[in-house]
């Protein structure tokens, strides 16, 4: 696959996930918004928020590159075992940002 088709292939990744990408960017401003008011609480969930987009980014450029780089280098017989891990890694760091974004929800709330 050559590279332009890949930059398709991750775009059309990313387009699918538009509806949540625009969710959270919408989080990060209200985020900003309410920064003065509740720090702590627009910290927790700004930081979830990041996460969830540089998440979505990293792992639809790693999708798409992944299995490439296996085929390259012969590595068909991997492809499970990487694509298991990838799916661990991507669960952990998805658990990650919703715990920050749960506990922004749930902090308590005091007016500087």
């Amino acid at each position: 696959m050559n590279s332009q088709n890949e930059f398709l292939m991750i775009t059309m990744y990313v387009l699918g996930q538009l509806p949540m990408l625009v969710l959270w960017i919408v989080g990060i401003i209200l985020a900003i918004k309410n920064w003065t008011a509740y720090p702590k609480v627009a910290t927790l969930a700004m930081i979830g928020f990041i996460t969830l987009i540089l998440q979505t980014l990293v792992f639809s450029v790693v999708s798409v590159v992944l299995p490439q780089l296996l085929i390259r280098n012969d590595s068909n017989s991997e492809v499970g075992l990487y694509f298991s891990i990838f799916g661990v890694v991507k669960s952990l760091f998805s658990a990650a940002s919703w715990g920050l974004i749960v506990a922004a929800v749930f902090t308590q709330r005091y007016k500087k």
